[in-house]
């Protein structure tokens, strides 16, 4: 899956392999059904552009409009499995 190596590559970091998340670094499991600033794909692609409260980096200088829509969709997949 693209995203996943999107993910590798940019998020593991914060947010752990499967995207547990790193409470220390403020950053938030992932893998939850609820997400503080929701999880369809305009504010999750919204979050990925802009950052969040100097915990997220901004990506728009990192990763093109696709690679972010790409990351997008396995953010949501990560969050899929506790809804189930």
């Amino acid at each position: 899956m693209a995203g996943a190596a999107r993910f590798a590559d940019n998020c593991a970091a914060c947010l752990g392999d499967g995207g547990g998340g790193n409470t220390d670094m403020g950053a938030p499991n992932l893998t939850h059904a609820v997400w503080l600033y929701g999880s369809d794909d305009a504010s999750m692609v919204r979050t990925i552009w802009d950052g969040r409260q100097g915990r997220l980096p901004a990506w728009e200088d990192h990763l093109s409009l696709t690679e972010r829509r790409i990351l997008a969709v396995y953010l949501q997949h990560l969050g899929q499995g506790a809804a189930q």
